[in-house]
């Protein structure tokens, strides 16, 4: 939909995956990367899409607000709440809709990337997110030796 576009999907294990993405020529499709070499992905890209089925505190989201991306994601648990606004949230799976957020989102002013990264740094600061991690390995450890 969009081939004037340069994308990179990362993370995807290839052989869990029947689709054949040789086909789509403005797509690199890279398995695992290392934390570092993730943050330099993200400090390259202008925009960061997030369109998942299911997603708790997006940490990766996080990271790439923090590199100054335009963060754009479905509306499932805690995508909205950290894109926080609504021009950059795909309501339900819609291939149209998508597009036009990503293009809006490629022509966004730079001014929304250093936004991202100072409302990451101000509400998401590395000490909240491990508390936050914490509390959720605590809460399973409890109800597995109830």
């Amino acid at each position: 939909k969009m081939p004037q576009t340069r994308f990179i999907y990362i993370g995807l294990d290839k052989k869990k995956v029947s689709f054949d993405f040789a086909g789509i020529p403005n797509l690199t499709v890279i398995e695992k990367v290392p934390q570092e070499q993730l943050k330099k992905y993200f400090c390259e890209s202008k925009v960061f899409a997030q369109f998942s089925i299911s997603e708790g505190l997006p940490n990766t989201l996080c990271e790439a607000m923090l590199c100054e991306c335009v963060a754009t994601g479905s509306n499932v648990n805690g995508i909205p709440r950290v894109i926080r606004n609504k021009e950059y949230i795909l309501e339900k799976k819609d291939v149209k809709k998508a597009t036009e957020i990503l293009e809006r989102a490629l022509n966004a002013e730079e001014k929304t990337g250093k936004k991202n990264r100072e409302y990451i740094e101000k509400n998401y600061p590395p000490e909240a997110r491990a508390n936050a991690l914490y509390q959720i390995i605590d809460s399973i450890y409890k109800t597995t030796n109830e």
